[in-house]
């Protein structure tokens, strides 16, 4: 597979900023409610190095969220090219090429739409939610154009939900354009 003429799509900045948000805030209250539980200082905890251990795990594990969110954002990328679709994850890579495909299953169950690839390399989801709407339509149109039609299912119904509204909020022009607030 030749790499050099693949477009490259990130998720949107904003999974970034709630992860690195969610990792404080949730890093801040563990050390808090932990730290009150061990000092017990009105004496309200029967076991406080039980409760602290409780509080810290708790918020460990929602710490760990926030970081996997990081993690995410940083790693994971979606590479569209002539003949292939590869999926850049936080612990995989996943690959299908376009002439090897069996079935093209478009969905509108998910808010931005999504693209069950299968063939005999395997079984490949694209979601499309965590992408920017611009990306969104460009990767749609991509996908569209490359994949044999013949292999595509729910296309009409996937156009008609997903991406003629996605177009439309696209086109409609912006409040700080026109100069008019919300």
């Amino acid at each position: 597979m030749n790499h050099d003429s693949d477009r490259c799509f990130r998720l949107e900045r904003r999974f970034l900023h709630i992860g690195v948000v969610c990792t404080i805030f949730f890093f801040l209250f563990g050390v808090g409610s932990s730290a009150a539980a061990l000092w017990n200082v009105d004496g309200s905890f029967g076991r406080p190095r039980e409760t602290a251990l409780v509080f810290g795990v708790f918020w460990a594990c929602f710490t760990g969220l926030g970081i996997g969110l990081i993690l995410r954002s940083v790693r994971s990328r979606l590479y569209i090219g002539p003949r292939s679709v590869r999926e850049l994850g936080v612990f995989r890579v996943r690959a299908m090429c376009f002439d090897g495909l069996s079935a093209a299953r478009w969905r509108v169950f998910l808010r931005g739409g999504s693209l069950v690839l299968r063939g005999r390399d395997g079984k490949l989801t694209l979601d499309f939610a965590s992408f920017s709407p611009a990306d969104r339509r460009e990767m749609i149109e991509l996908l569209r154009n490359r994949i044999d039609e013949r292999i595509q299912e729910d296309w009409a119904r996937f156009e008609s939900r997903i991406l003629v509204p996605l177009i439309r909020t696209l086109n409609q022009p912006d409040a700080s354009e026109t100069g008019t607030a919300p």
